[in-house]
């Protein structure tokens, strides 16, 4: 899951990547204004995205960790 999380994210970039692209190509001011707007939110949600899935791996190595630790602390008492 983890790693779907990071491809969401880079194919999130590559779509700002290509609505920045076509924001600066010959078309009315109004839409290139909207397309350069659309880009910097999906630049912003790959951001997210990339954070959330950091946060997930540390989140799993720490219930590793206790999980691990509770199974020690069960052996000690068997």
């Amino acid at each position: 899951m983890i790693d779907r999380i990071a491809e969401l994210a880079a194919a999130t970039g590559e779509f700002a990547t290509a609505i920045a692209d076509l924001s600066i190509s010959d078309m009315g001011k109004q839409l290139q204004q909207s397309l350069a707007a659309m880009a910097d939110v999906e630049r912003m949600a790959e951001g997210f995205q990339n954070t959330q899935s950091q946060q997930d791996i540390m989140t799993l190595l720490a219930t590793g960790k206790s999980t691990v630790h509770g199974f020690g602390q069960l052996l000690i008492v068997c």
